[in-house]
């Protein structure tokens, strides 16, 4: 009664059961003595291998349940059955009540060194048998070599798997070897093997690059081929490869390497310790790379970024001189030109040509000041500052200045501020030059009807977006002109230039401006029907509550006791200061150079110094310095305010490094020139202490006044 452990997947009598070498012959050898010690009797072997049953005979003439081989694997131990039709166990199996009318079985486990029973040697005959001693010991022999049968196939199984594995991995790594070798052979990069000594031991053929062969360099040092000059770092790069320390994982490892004809290469290498099976390190391995054609061009980038800062600088001073040079007769042409205009006794025909001349000036103002403006967006060197203001007064403050040249032209003027309401932080001054350059453009180029402009806050996460909008009904824009009017030095085409005039530079200044906010400008236009031109930035809640300084001009009140100095090399300059002053009746002082202003300041002292820079003799900050250093301990410091055509930021943090407290730029604007001179003279100067950096910090927002003799962000004059 023999039966599938498992499964049974049919005969699988043949020359390698499960694959391993068994020596059928001895099995059958085996069966014939099993036989033989039992009359009218058959033997079997079965084994059980991963779920598979293979018997010494053919698996069809047996049920595919055996219950004797599943009793004597489970417990390992022989099983006896003497008559089957006698024994409950076995009465009513197949094999014993029908054919072939099994009676008698005796299954012995082969049993293995682990324990294990991968099967069974199984006797089974006609007759009933009775136990019998001797035969089961003899049953238990044969099946003890069927066991080291097994045992015997399976190690040699395993060892020709051991083998197998083993001339796989030799073919893996014959096949390695001819692909590191094909690699080595045919990459321009150069595989150096050394010791840990720097010594060579391999080198590929890829040397012959720089006139080498490979057997030059065996044996050699890495140090006999280094620059000098780079020898030490290279030397401590290899030494700390060698002891396994880790290398600045932003190191190049770069350095120069002589090549057979004396002449210098840039290689970069990447080494790499090489270990042995403890771990312990028995050489380096790098890959040199040839990066000679780099460096040139990385030298060649720095040449040429030296180059184009060379050019920048001569840009920014032939800038600084510029504007300097054109503010300073504008100064005195608009200052007395705005003095006049007030004049109560000119005649009508005098007024309207004293009106001409300030607007052709303001005009020249505003020419200049774009020109500064966008050289110094474009150049990146405008800081924006994070003030809180309302948009609502930004913009009714901005419409009130152009009122008056809106109402010349017969235009009506109206703003509607929706959404919500509040302060926002930002760059108040900036938005407020946006606004104005949308507003003048609007003005210039409507010439009946009406200019709305739209403010608006909507909630953008807990920030606010702002939108403004400025809706005229003017001429329009030609949609394919649409984008080019943001770009420098563009109008919408070559009449409207000769028509209106003007730079182009208004709306490229205000792209970059609100861009460098991270906001969104555009225009929306009709050709005869007017335009809208908008801008959008998200910028953060302000606390509630307080008026907006930025848009409301104070009270200014100047004291008539006022001892004030007033410096400067230009004879007209120091004469329009006087002019302006006059009807305050102040004690006006004058010097032309810093030696005279540091002489009249030693003689009496002064309430305020107004100091210009570029002088000769001794110039504004060496005057203000010495006037600090020589100052009496305890004394009360005299606030100085440079009042100067240099009005680029760097200029003034200069004054302010100086010692001076804060700026006026040229041309002087006469509403600015009372508040400094009340704010400065009212001051409690002995306790006023503040550090260099505190001074420009607060002034840091004393930037040139784009409309001349407008508030801060003035009006373009009328075209």
């Amino acid at each position: 009664m023999r039966h599938a452990s498992e499964r049974t997947s049919g005969p699988t009598q043949g020359p390698a059961p499960f694959g391993f070498d068994l020596s059928l012959a001895l099995f059958d050898r085996v069966t014939r003595l099993a036989k033989s010690l039992f009359a009218s009797a058959d033997a079997s072997i079965i084994l059980i291998h991963q779920g598979q049953v293979w018997r010494s005979r053919r698996a069809d003439e047996f049920p595919a349940e055996d219950p004797v081989t599943q009793q004597v694997v489970a417990s390992g131990e022989l099983l006896w059955v003497e008559d089957g039709r006698s024994d409950p166990r076995f009465a009513d199996h197949p094999l014993v009540t029908g054919p072939p009318f099994l009676r008698f079985t005796a299954s012995t486990p082969v049993r293995l060194e682990d324990g294990s029973t991968p099967g069974v040697l199984s006797v089974s005959g006609l007759e009933p048998q009775p136990f019998d001693a001797n035969k089961a010991a003899r049953l238990k022999d044969l099946a003890d070599i069927v066991a080291d049968e097994w045992a015997r196939a399976r190690s040699a199984e395993a060892h020709k798997a051991t083998v197998r594995a083993r001339n796989a991995a030799l073919e893996r790594l014959r096949e390695s070897e001819a692909l590191y070798r094909l690699l080595a052979d045919n990459q321009t990069d150069v595989i150096i093997r050394y010791d840990p000594d720097g010594r060579i031991v391999f080198a590929s053929p890829s040397v012959r690059q720089f006139g080498y062969r490979p057997e030059d360099l065996v044996g050699r040092n890495m140090a006999d081929f280094t620059h000098p000059d780079d020898a030490a770092h290279a030397l401590r790069n290899r030494q700390a490869v060698a002891r396994g320390a880790p290398l600045e994982p932003n190191e190049k490892h770069e350095f120069r390497t002589r090549k057979a004809d004396g002449s210098w290469v840039w290689l970069q290498g990447s080494p790499a310790p090489i270990r042995d099976e403890a771990g312990a390190i028995t050489g380096v391995v790098t890959v040199l790379r040839d990066v000679s054609a780099r460096r040139e061009m990385e030298d060649a980038l720095r040449r040429t970024s030296a180059e184009a800062e060379a050019a920048v600088r001569v840009k920014s001073d032939f800038l600084a001189n510029m504007t300097h040079e054109l503010r300073t007769p504008l100064n005195a042409i608009v200052g007395f030109s705005g003095v006049l205009k007030e004049a109560p006794d000119l005649s009508p025909r005098h007024a309207r040509q004293v009106e001409l001349i300030w607007n052709a000036s303001q005009t020249l103002l505003w020419v200049v000041n774009d020109v500064l403006d966008f050289s110094k967006l474009e150049a990146g060197a405008v800081e924006f500052e994070v003030d809180a203001f309302d948009p609502a007064a930004m913009t009714h403050s901005t419409v009130s200045l152009l009122a008056g040249q809106a109402s010349a032209k017969g235009l009506r003027v109206w703003v509607d501020a929706a959404g919500l309401e509040g302060r926002l932080l930002g760059d108040g001054a900036r938005l407020r030059q946006v606004l104005t350059n949308f507003l003048s453009n609007a003005l210039k180029f409507t010439a009946e009807g009406e200019i709305g402009v739209l403010v608006e806050q909507r909630v953008d996460g807990e920030r606010r977006r702002l939108r403004v909008a400025v809706k005229d009904s003017g001429i329009g824009v030609a949609p394919e002109h649409a984008e080019a009017i943001f770009t420098r030095f563009s109008q919408a085409d070559a009449s409207v230039s000769r028509k209106f005039g003007g730079t182009g530079l208004g709306l490229a200044i205000s792209k970059r401006i609100i861009e460098a906010m991270g906001g969104k400008i555009g225009v929306e236009s009709t050709p005869g029907h007017g335009s809208t031109f908008w801008f959008e930035v998200s910028l953060p809640i302000a606390a509630a509550a307080g008026p907006d300084d930025d848009f409301v001009q104070p009270a200014v009140h100047v004291s008539q006791s006022l001892r004030l100095l007033v410096v400067d090399d230009n004879a007209v300059n120091r004469e329009l200061i006087r002019t302006l002053l006059e009807p305050f009746d102040l004690e006006i002082h004058t010097a032309a150079d810093g030696v005279e202003a540091i002489e009249a300041a030693s003689r009496s002292p002064f309430d305020v110094i107004l100091m210009d820079v570029q002088m000769p003799n001794m110039d504004g900050l060496a005057a203000t310095r010495c006037i600090r250093d020589t100052a009496v301990p305890g004394a009360p410091r005299i606030p100085i305010i440079a009042m100067t055509a240099n009005i680029l930021p760097e200029q003034i943090a200069r004054c302010l490094e100086a010692g001076m407290d804060d700026h006026i730029g040229k041309p002087i604007h006469p509403a600015m020139l009372l508040e400094k001179l009340a704010r400065w003279s009212a001051r409690d100067s002995t306790a006023d202490e503040t550090s260099s950096v505190e001074r420009q910090e607060a002034a840091h927002g004393a930037r040139p006044a784009l409309g001349g003799l407008l508030p801060s962000a003035g009006a373009k004059p009328a075209p």
